[in-house]
Order: C-alpha cells, then structure tokens, then sequence
C-alpha cells in the first residue's frame, strides 16, 4: 500500500473507531436515559403516593383539630357546671345547717311548752280536783243536813 492508501486507510480506522466509540457513547446515554426515565416514574409515584399521604393526614389534623374544638369547649362546660353545682351544693348544705338549727330550736320550745303544759295540766286537774272535792263536801254537808230535816 502506498502512503496515500495507508493514510486513508488510518483515517479510515480512525472513523470507524470514532463511529463505533460514538455509538457506545449512544447505548450508554440511553441505558442512562432509560434508568432516568424509571427513577423519574419511580419518584412520581411516590410523590403521589406521599401528596395522597399529605391530603389523608391533613384530613385527619383538620379531624382531630375539630374534635379537640369540641372536647375543649365540653370540658370547659363541664367544668362550669362544676363549679356552679360546688356553689349549689355549699348553699345548700348552709340551708341544711340554718333549718337543722331551727328544728332544734323549735323542738326545745316544743319540749319547754310540753313541760309547761303538763306541769300546767297537772296543776288544773289538781285545781279542778279539789273543786271536785270541794263541789262533793258541799253536797255531802247538803245532803246530810237536808238528811236531817227528814
């Protein structure tokens, strides 16, 4: 071969190495676009999997937030009507001691009149007694004299 074939000859090799080094270059590039492709499928899922996540727990947050709205204002209802019943029940148990207080008062004052009363009824039976007896001597003396003008 001459200079002139054998220069066309590298330049030849030369392109195919250049033309075969390019198509590597290809498969690899695109083996690396079709492992892009997967992962980029791959993350949307689960970008999508996580954005249906968000949604379910921001549901559940909005939930749970409402239901704590609502426990909140049933204890502090709760509590209110606690509190009003612990004032009741103080006035209450103050209205028990002042009438348990009157009772005894009035049945001292019961139990004094009793006294008085029977300590009086005796005395007036006593005086009627010896009205009576009063009342029956004088019949007697009555009877016995009217017996002797007989």
């Amino acid at each position: 071969m001459d200079k002139k074939g054998s220069l066309k000859h590298t330049q030849q090799e030369r392109e195919e190495q250049r033309v075969r080094t390019l198509e590597q270059r290809v498969r690899t590039l695109e083996q690396r676009v079709r492992t892009l492709e997967q992962r980029v499928r791959t993350l949307e899922q689960r970008v999508c999997t996580l954005e249906q996540r968000v949604r379910t727990l921001e549901q559940r947050v909005c939930t749970l937030e409402q239901r704590v709205r609502t426990l909140e204002q049933r204890v502090y209802t709760l509590e209110q009507r606690v509190c009003t019943m612990k004032q009741r029940v103080c006035t209450l148990e103050q209205r028990v001691r002042t009438l348990e207080q009157r009772v005894y008062t009035l049945e001292q004052r019961v139990h004094a009149l009793e006294q008085k009363g029977a300590h009086s009824l005796f005395q007036g039976a006593h005086s009627l007694f010896q009205g009576a007896n009063s009342l029956f001597q004088g019949a007697n003396y009555l009877f016995h004299g009217a017996h002797s003008l007989f």
